[in-house]
């Protein structure tokens, strides 16, 4: 919980310190050599990124946001860093879209609504995962 302190805000790109700091903890847990691969020792532990929690966290508070009613605070702090990010600037705004769009999700972003935000969150989640197996997959096969 500590590692992802305050993710809502900073959560929307990959951290590598972060993940070095599980990585580390798991190769102390196993009693192995720091040298081992990464994935190998995280695919031991069957753990996942601890970007699936932390970009997750990101986006179920954008979530919390689009649904907020207009006059509070919070959503005419977002409707701001949205407009600023519609004229180019780079914003927190600009990070959830990237990662909205990066991770198949972008009509959401275009559309500003969400049905069922549980049901949403799931599927952010098991697309989160499934991408993070893939790499996982690919990091194994290129270190054989």
């Amino acid at each position: 919980p500590i590692l992802c302190y305050a993710s809502e805000i900073w959560g929307y790109d990959y951290c590598d310190i972060i993940e070095s700091v599980q990585a580390g903890f798991c190769k102390r847990f196993m009693g192995v050599n720091n040298t081992i691969n990464n994935c190998m020792v995280l695919g031991e532990c069957g753990r996942l990124p601890l970007s699936v929690t932390y970009q997750s966290n990101c986006i179920k508070y954008w979530c919390k946001l689009i649904q907020m009613q207009d006059i509070r605070y919070p959503k005419q702090c977002y409707q701001m860093l949205k407009s600023l990010d519609e004229v180019g600037r780079i914003t927190w705004a600009t990070k959830v879209k990237h990662l909205l769009f990066q991770h198949g999700f972008g009509f959401i972003w275009i559309s500003q609504t969400i049905g069922n935000t549980d049901t949403f969150m799931t599927q952010f989640k098991q697309r989160l995962s499934d991408c993070a197996k893939q790499n996982w997959h690919e990091s194994v096969h290129n270190s054989i």
